[in-house]
This record gives C-alpha cells, structure tokens and sequence, in this order.
C-alpha cells in the first residue's frame, strides 16, 4: 500500500508513521479539508480519530474549530488533546446541535447521523 507523505513532513518523519495516521491524513486529504475549516470527529478518543484532532486538524491542516465525540469516560481525553468542543454521545445527539461543521469525520460508522451535522457545502468522511 501506498499513500502520500504529507507535504509539511520530511521523509524520515513521514516513514515512522502509523497506518492510523495515514488513514486520518487520506480522509482530511479528500475532503478537501483546508485552514480555517472546522471539524466534527465522530469516535474522536480512538486510533484514527484522536490522531485526526491532536496532529492533523489544527497542526498540519489549521483547523479553526475542532468537535469530537466520545464516551462519558473518554471526555477529559479529548479535552487533552485539544478539542475546542467535547460532546459526550451518551447523553447528547451530536446531529441535533444547532453548530454545523465544514467537515465531519466518522470514524464509527454513523454516516446517517453525520450528514445532519454538516454546514451546507460540507464534507463527510
């Protein structure tokens, strides 16, 4: 398998990088994700998703905004990693939120729910 290194990385960084990191990048890569976007990650306390919100969404992409969700238990992770909002699925429906994101990343497999979730134009992955 093959996958592009990410342009503000050199070689050596780039080959030390986990397959979860190149499945994040790949997904933000095809959603066109850029600056100044802001971003849902649905399942964001586990592999893919806690790399998408501490090295990718606001490091190497600039998000303006980063959500994600998680458990009860997982709130505090996502709040070390640096999200801007955590949303706790066991008691809120993050669908329902009157906020809407450029992008929603679903790393569950909630893609009837994402949809719900994004601004018009917006992007799920």
């Amino acid at each position: 398998l093959l996958a592009q290194k990410p342009k503000n990385l050199d070689f050596i960084q780039a080959a030390g990088l986990p397959l979860a990191i190149e499945t994040a990048h790949e997904g933000l890569e095809r959603t066109g994700f850029s600056a100044g976007k802001s971003i849902l990650v649905l399942g964001g306390a586990g592999g893919v998703g806690s790399l998408v919100i501490q090295q990718l969404a606001k490091q190497v992409f600039g998000a303006s905004r980063v959500a994600a969700t998680s458990s009860t238990e997982k709130l505090k992770l996502l709040k070390d990693l640096g999200v801007d909002l955590a949303i706790d699925y066991t008691k809120e429906n993050f669908e329902d939120l009157p906020e809407k994101f450029d992008v929603v990343y679903d790393a569950v497999g909630q893609c009837d729910k994402a949809v719900k979730a994004i601004k018009e134009g917006g992007r799920v992955v």
